[in-house]
């Protein structure tokens, strides 16, 4: 979908939040960060501080994040979480669900890794902050010595999603 194909509520809820990011660069990539007047709960807000980057999808996608953050735990443990789109309602196969990512996410944690999701944050179809992860990177993987880590991780993303050495990680977008 292009961005006039979205309901008129979202596009207007989408170029609301886009004008609530403040933008900087230090000459290489921009960062941004979401305003005191952005529609985003005050955690989401802190937790992106600094770590927002310029969205590249031509669809509501108001930025992304790809640094590491325990996206899982965040989104367990507070209250007024941003939507999910995943699966049949995101990126991935059908059955690939939030809890299956987190559950990937969560093995790698375990192991001592230092896993990051490339999110997008997005506003959705019904006009809600939505995350739309795409990617699970895990660049602390040493192909040959973590082989059987990499095997779990494979298994419990449903063996759809294998690991990409080149992409250093699970992807599914």
């Amino acid at each position: 979908m292009t961005t006039s194909q979205w309901p008129a509520e979202a596009r207007a809820q989408y170029n609301e939040l886009r004008q609530h990011i403040c933008w900087n660069s230090d000459g290489r990539r921009p960062t941004g960060t979401f305003t005191d007047e952005a529609n985003v709960p005050e955690w989401f807000r802190d937790v992106t501080a600094g770590l927002l980057r310029p969205p590249e999808a031509p669809t509501l996608q108001v930025a992304r994040i790809w640094d590491p953050v325990d996206w899982p735990t965040l989104l367990e443990n507070n209250p007024r979480c941003p939507a999910v789109s995943i699966g049949p309602d995101g990126y991935g196969p059908t059955d690939l669900t939030w809890q299956i990512v987190a559950d990937a996410y969560r093995i790698l944690d375990a192991a001592g890794k230092t896993p990051s999701l490339d999110i997008d944050i997005e506003i959705n179809a019904a006009s809600e902050l939505a995350l739309a992860p795409t990617v699970l990177y895990c660049g602390a993987l040493d192909p040959g010595l973590d082989r059987n880590l990499i095997a779990c991780v494979d298994a419990s993303l449903g063996g759809q999603i294998l690991y990409s050495r080149d992409d250093g990680g699970w992807m599914w977008a």
